[in-house]
């Protein structure tokens, strides 16, 4: 027992050095931590939770939307980020989407990211809302499922207005490899979760689930880290 002891110090001693050499900041206002978190606690109690937001995807269907909070500081500097290939950002996102909504009651059997097209996922290198997904997967033991891909480059939604986002992303997703059957034999009566870092006018989130809805599931929720309200 005498080594478990032993070892047990040494790790103490390396995590207290390493805190002294690498120590943590707050990732809005980067002031010193104390403590291991994302925010400091001035920053962490400024996030002001929101109602969900019940989506209409078709004319007898509508999927409800999850979000942490308004898109305002600190999640907004978290999600801005991305711009800057900090993906540590969103697992720290998708953390506090954990923590901070219904998430971790929630039954879920598939978690699918809304996807990036390949011309921007080639600048960028990675897909936030993949990444967010993946560990939501983890935290939520469900299985991570990137079935959609975007079938075309689209204009930033943030330059546009309400009805042009809308028009910019109307049929711009499809299964990945075309593979319908498989697809459906998935998720077809299964729980699904769609994934996204930021609802604006909801229309990705829409077009995005009018896809999946084809394929039956039992239900289809949506989660963000921020809606704008």
């Amino acid at each position: 027992m005498h080594w478990v002891f032993g070892i047990s110090v040494i790790y103490k001693t390396f995590t207290h050095l390493s805190s002294l050499f690498y120590p943590s900041f707050c990732r809005n206002c980067n002031k010193h931590l104390v403590q291991d978190s994302i925010f400091c606690d001035t920053c962490d109690k400024s996030v002001k939770q929101i109602a969900s937001l019940y989506l209409p995807v078709t004319k007898t269907k509508d999927i409800k939307v999850i979000a942490v909070s308004n898109y305002q500081d600190p999640l907004k500097s978290l999600i801005l980020k991305k711009s800057f290939d900090d993906v540590l950002a969103c697992k720290q996102l998708a953390n506090i989407m954990f923590e901070k909504t219904m998430l971790s009651s929630m039954s879920v059997d598939f978690i699918v990211p809304i996807p990036l097209h390949w011309s921007r996922f080639a600048v960028r290198g990675f897909n936030q809302s993949a990444v967010m997904a993946k560990t939501l997967s983890k935290k939520m033991q469900a299985y991570y499922f990137p079935c959609l891909k975007r079938k075309k480059r689209t204009v930033f939604q943030s330059t546009l207005s309400g009805k042009k986002r809308q028009q910019n992303v109307e049929d711009v997703f499809d299964v990945v490899g075309n593979n319908q059957e498989m697809v459906k034999k998935v998720i077809k009566d299964k729980n699904v979760l769609l994934v996204d870092d930021l609802c604006t006018t909801g229309a990705t989130l829409k077009n995005a689930a009018k896809v999946l809805l084809m394929f039956q599931p039992k239900s289809i929720i949506a989660v963000v880290a921020c809606r704008v309200v």
